[in-house]
């Protein structure tokens, strides 16, 4: 249950300059991790990223755990908003991730996020939000990136 407790750190709106951050970091690791490839970094250290929750999980499966801790501990908790349209890509090592998110609520709109995270090798929790803030559009990482212009 605690490593559920990470999401709620980042599903919070940051302020404006903290936005431009994350997007900037987002837009550049997104091209060097799309022409790098994952598995340049993983052999150049040498050691695969392991926690006590296992191997860091590729991008596609990062997204699916992300969904899935975030909306089982919002219905645990009574909470309508669930997480839909995650799209993550691995960033510059594995463990490391940039994703696009949206919360969806009741009668509401769509509040759409990006947000950089961290598989934790160590930890209780299996990862933490390093940066997050709010964008425009939230189909995917690239739409969400592109909104910011």
């Amino acid at each position: 249950m605690r490593h559920i407790l990470a999401t709620t750190r980042i599903l919070g709106p940051f302020p404006l300059i903290s936005l431009a951050v994350v997007c900037a970091f987002a837009a550049g690791t997104y091209v060097l991790g799309s022409r790098l490839g994952s598995d340049t970094h993983e052999a150049a250290a040498g050691v695969p990223a392991v926690s006590q929750h296992g191997v860091a999980p590729d991008a596609g499966e990062f997204a699916r755990l992300f969904a899935g801790m975030t909306n089982q501990m919002a219905a645990e908790q009574g909470d309508g908003a669930r997480v839909r349209n995650v799209d993550c890509v691995q960033g510059a090592s594995k463990g490391h991730y940039i994703c696009s998110y949206g919360i969806f609520r009741p009668s509401q709109p769509v509040e759409c996020h990006v947000m950089q995270a961290e598989w934790t090798p160590t930890e209780v929790d299996s990862f933490r939000g390093k940066m997050a803030g709010r964008v425009d559009r939230c189909g995917s990482l690239r739409e969400a990136i592109r909104s910011l212009g």
